[in-house]
């Protein structure tokens, strides 16, 4: 992958190769974020991942100097990885996936508090919880922090409560959280230096360790941010978790210094996302519908464009979903091409499972 940055005083080329893992356990982008012991090269919105080629896009939303600083951004990563699927009475099959496409919590843009972190569960198995009980599904948990980066643990959790609720759980790659579970739904995450960084599985309430707190509050229909003993928040109307729906803006809103509302908005467009790597016994994305993030409108900055790679360079009718160029509001860009073998697809280089 070359990275090209034109329009500001940093001029620099930076070439990759495609590095995809070839087996994964679940449909979550092991690379996604910035891992531990990870090196990167980073400009004014992204970050480049030197080992695997993830690129993380980060846009700030809100920052405010405070007990707690108070750094909202927006982030969304994009790189090609394959997960493995086992259908029932069926062969395995190895599916292409790329960050940013599809649903879920790694769909489109998504909101991040910098020091938040949340829970995300797989089913694992079902088990005998005793000789008279139901069948009772198990749970297994990766943690994943702000920047969208998963962090593997071996805690389980179960249904009926069969298994003991883990306690003093440290991801498996040395990024230092510990995870206390208060239910088999929910858990305590703090950090290396003693912030508690999350509470339910998906709440970024944050805690320091002298009392000071930014609170996630759930309304009907917009959410806030509110640090404790502040006068401001930060309301978010909607995030975008990916479906054939024409999605409404995203929208993040504030109360600036002299007392106006101002809004931040991701605005989607329909694209048609067909990969054609051409790998031995992986199975290419086939042509869906899918939205995906066109521009970002940022008040007092200006927009944000994001463009996206064509599958068949000259033909606009087709977009693997990885991005090719974003446009800053200045006039500069960033632009990325994904060269190597198989446009820009590594085959045959796998990951550890995770």
């Amino acid at each position: 992958m070359a990275r090209f940055v034109a329009g500001s005083s940093l001029f620099a080329i930076l070439v990759l190769f495609a590095f995809v893992p070839s087996q994964i356990a679940a449909q979550s982008d092991p690379a996604a974020g910035i891992l531990p012991f990870s090196t990167h090269v980073s400009g004014l919105v992204d970050s480049v991942d030197l080992a695997t080629s993830s690129i993380l896009i980060k846009i700030s939303v809100r920052s405010k100097a405070g007990a707690i600083p108070f750094n909202y951004a927006i982030v969304s990563n994009s790189h090609v990885y394959v997960y493995t699927v086992n259908p029932p009475n069926e062969s395995t099959q190895e599916l292409i996936q790329v960050s940013g496409v599809g649903t879920g919590d790694q769909s489109g843009f998504q909101g991040q508090q910098p020091m938040g972190a949340h829970m995300r569960s797989a089913w694992f198995a079902k088990i005998q919880c005793d000789s008279w009980s139901e069948n009772d599904n198990v749970y297994s948990w990766s943690l994943v922090d702000s920047t969208g980066a998963s962090h593997p643990t071996y805690a389980q959790t179960d249904d009926l409560g069969c298994k003991p609720l883990p306690q003093g759980v440290t991801p498996t790659d040395g990024s230092g959280y510990t995870i206390n579970f208060t239910s088999e739904f929910t858990a305590n995450i703090y950090d290396k230096a003693g912030n508690q960084v999350g509470s339910n599985v998906s709440d970024p309430t944050i805690s320091d360790p002298d009392g000071n707190q930014i609170v996630w509050s759930a309304g009907n229909a917009n959410d806030t941010l509110v640090p404790s003993g502040t006068p401001y928040a930060l309301s978010v109307a909607s995030w975008y978790l990916g479906n054939s729906t024409p999605p409404s803006p995203d929208t993040y809103q504030y109360t600036d210094a002299n007392g106006n509302p101002q809004t931040v908005q991701v605005n989607y467009s329909s694209y048609t996302v067909k990969t054609n790597f051409g790998c031995p016994g992986e199975i290419d994305l086939s042509g869906a519908s899918e939205y995906l993030p066109s521009s970002i409108d940022v008040p007092g900055s200006g927009t944000y464009l994001i463009q996206y790679e064509e599958t068949f360079p000259g033909n606009n009718q087709y977009f693997t979903g990885r991005i090719a160029q974003i446009t800053l509001p200045s006039g500069g860009y960033v632009s990325y091409t994904y060269g190597g073998s198989n446009n820009g697809f590594n085959c045959s280089i796998s990951a550890p499972v995770t």
